[in-house]
């Protein structure tokens, strides 16, 4: 079961005790867990008036975990090396909107963590529970079963500190289906199709249920789901139809452009949901500079 020990919560702006906030030092106490509280900080801005309102912040701030305060860059690339330098356990912070054309072709702070940051990265989202009370595992099904399995791991450590229960989703298509839908002239045809559909729907849950089997030793509820359809609409579709808190999934990008050009399903799922997002990597998942 994974433990968030080390937590960096990036703050833009002046800190308060949201629910963002207190989320992060929820996990740090049920993990047993620190937490680094960063400020970012522009180039011209005095560090140390900032390093001291943060203290001034959390001498006011009642948690029974410890909270470090500090200032770090907020250049992208900057900021990606002073992250890169710590062997974090998770990195958070709050959504930015995300509702322009300039924000959806150069990226968002929230995006370039998502793809570039080697550790966990949870991006929080007001919800309607003061806890996580439904969690969504998105699950890819590819070769990398390790990829797959921290997904899970991560969902499960969460569902049981928050008592929450898990969906775990897994969306395919049929490759060529529509190449082979017009050539399918005869209802024999059209329902040859629908078989191979089913029967490749059954493969895919048999898989599922033998990846997750594991998992269900925690005492957490878990549920399990396979649709045929677009990842990142479906995945969205189905946070919606449950009322889900928070979705974690795997992504393998590394920029921007990268997700762009190649179709990255979380960021389009981040820009979708509205609820929190933990964007989890590879174990061999290498920052490129």
């Amino acid at each position: 079961m994974k433990r968030y020990r080390r937590i960096l919560y990036l703050v833009e702006g002046e800190p308060v005790r949201d629910s963002a906030l207190q989320r992060v030092l929820d996990l740090a106490a049920a993990f047993e867990g620190r937490i680094t509280l960063a400020r970012l900080a522009g180039r011209g801005d005095d560090h140390a008036d900032l390093e001291g309102r943060l203290r001034g912040f959390l001498a006011g701030l009642e948690t029974p975990v410890p909270v470090t305060p500090a200032v770090l860059p907020a250049d992208p690339e900057d900021l990606l090396a002073a992250i890169a330098a710590e062997a974090w356990d998770l990195v958070a912070k709050k959504a930015q909107p995300d509702d322009s054309l300039t924000r959806y072709l150069f990226g968002t702070l929230d995006t370039t963590l998502v793809e570039r940051v080697a550790a966990p990265v949870l991006i929080e989202k007001p919800t309607p529970h003061e806890r996580f009370a439904r969690i969504l595992a998105a699950v890819d099904l590819t070769d990398e079963r390790a990829l797959e399995t921290l997904i899970l791991d991560h969902a499960v450590s969460i569902a049981r500190m928050e008592r929450a229960r898990v969906v775990v989703c897994h969306v395919w298509h049929l490759e060529g289906e529509e190449g082979m839908r017009g050539r399918a002239f005869t209802d024999r045809a059209r329902r040859a199709i629908e078989r191979m559909k089913e029967e490749e729907t059954r493969r895919r849950r048999s898989v599922l249920e033998t990846l997750l089997a594991p998992f269900t030793e925690f005492g957490v509820e878990i549920a399990l789901e396979v649709h045929e359809g677009p990842p990142a609409l479906t995945i969205v579709e189905t946070a919606e139809r449950h009322g889900i808190d928070l979705v974690v999934m795997g992504t393998h990008v590394h920029s921007h452009l990268e997700g762009l050009a190649l179709g990255s399903t979380a960021e389009a799922v981040l820009r979708r949901i509205r609820c929190a997002l933990l964007a989890v990597k590879p174990p061999d998942f290498a920052v490129r500079r």
